[in-house]
């Protein structure tokens, strides 16, 4: 069975089919894992051809979902619209709940994320950034990655952006 036929299957073919069918899966080094989360098929992609993901991201995602959120640069604004005191731990804290604020509006979770670019003033505390990140996401991550900046609105230290999907929406919009 061919790579391309994988693919085809899993996007066209049911969530069940496709859950079988690539669940064990295995071809030449390349690896798929199934995470089912919730309201969208979400494929962590792992292969030996490139260097291994930490347990913080993936190496790719392949989703397969109805909606697709893209969500704007987030900073550690507080609900009066101040950047939050406390450094860089307190900022990122604050910035990955108000992403989790804007998925909710659909009935989502961060579990629905499959992509996440991280923007930090200072490459310093990208450690910093990971121990507060490795809280929320403790299991199948979104792929990410990290730049630095020169500087972020606000004054802000860090900066996220993200991509979701889903295939419901549960609340009205």
């Amino acid at each position: 069975m061919g790579n391309k036929y994988i693919v085809e299957h899993f996007i066209s073919g049911s969530a069940n089919a496709s859950r079988k069918l690539l669940g064990n899966c295995r071809y030449k080094n390349d690896v798929l894992r199934n995470s089912i989360t919730q309201n969208t098929m979400k494929k962590i992609i792992a292969t030996t051809k490139a260097p291994a993901a930490t347990p913080l991201f993936s190496q790719a995602i392949l989703e397969s979902s109805k909606y697709r959120l893209e969500i704007s640069g987030q900073i550690g604004l507080d609900g009066n619209g101040k950047l939050v005191d406390g450094g860089i731990e307190a900022q990122t804290k604050q910035t990955l709940q108000n992403v989790e604020g804007i998925v909710s509006e659909l009935g989502w979770t961060l579990e629905n994320l499959t992509k996440v670019r991280i923007y930090l003033v200072d490459m310093a505390d990208y450690t910093k950034v990971n121990e507060v990140y490795a809280t929320k996401f403790t299991k199948n991550p979104p792929a990410r990655i990290a730049i630095a900046v020169k500087a972020l609105p606000l004054g802000a230290l860090i900066e996220i952006e993200c991509v979701a999907a889903g295939d419901e929406i549960s609340k009205v919009i």
